[in-house]
């Protein structure tokens, strides 16, 4: 069954068959199951990072991180799949490229595909782990937009150190 179904104005509308059918424990199940899948594996790519294995840290770190990437940016890191159950990704994907949001989107997007392609075609310890700061700091300036003054309170921390 598709997960989107052509609507009557011609766009995309979310299936009614896909997680918002779900019971609300069932959805939280799924919440709870990404978010701790994505804790694991961001937890792991720590460790392979300690054992300088760039392209193992790197694989993992990243789909820890597309796992998280929806969650209202609520903290860092546990953010896409787990809201998805909560809030429906018709509605996540509206959120994720508000005005607001999307550059910060779109470079936290490119620089997880940078982040793979760098480690796995060329392994490239350092581009990947610049990639992967840069990819972070984006994560920062999405997550901040959901938090009042947040992008405020970053602007000037940064501008105090410069």
């Amino acid at each position: 069954m598709p997960l989107f179904e052509q609507g009557s104005a011609g766009g995309l509308t979310e299936n009614p068959c896909t997680c918002l059918s779900l019971s609300w424990e069932n959805r939280m199940y799924c919440f709870i199951g990404c978010f701790a899948t994505a804790l694991i594996l961001g937890s792991l790519s720590l460790f392979f990072l300690s054992l300088a294995q760039i392209v193992s840290f790197s694989i993992l770190y990243t789909f820890s991180n597309i796992l998280a990437l929806s969650r209202y940016g609520i903290p860092l890191y546990f953010t896409y799949g787990s809201s998805l159950f909560l809030v429906g990704p018709m509605r996540q994907l509206k959120m994720m490229t508000a005005k607001t949001r999307l550059f910060a989107f779109i470079i936290y997007i490119i620089t997880l595909i940078l982040t793979l392609f760098m480690a796995i075609r060329y392994n490239a310890v350092l581009a990947t782990i610049i990639l992967m700061i840069i990819q972070f700091l984006a994560l920062l300036w999405y997550c901040a937009s959901f938090i009042p003054y947040a992008r405020r309170f970053i602007s000037n921390i940064f501008d105090s150190m410069v």
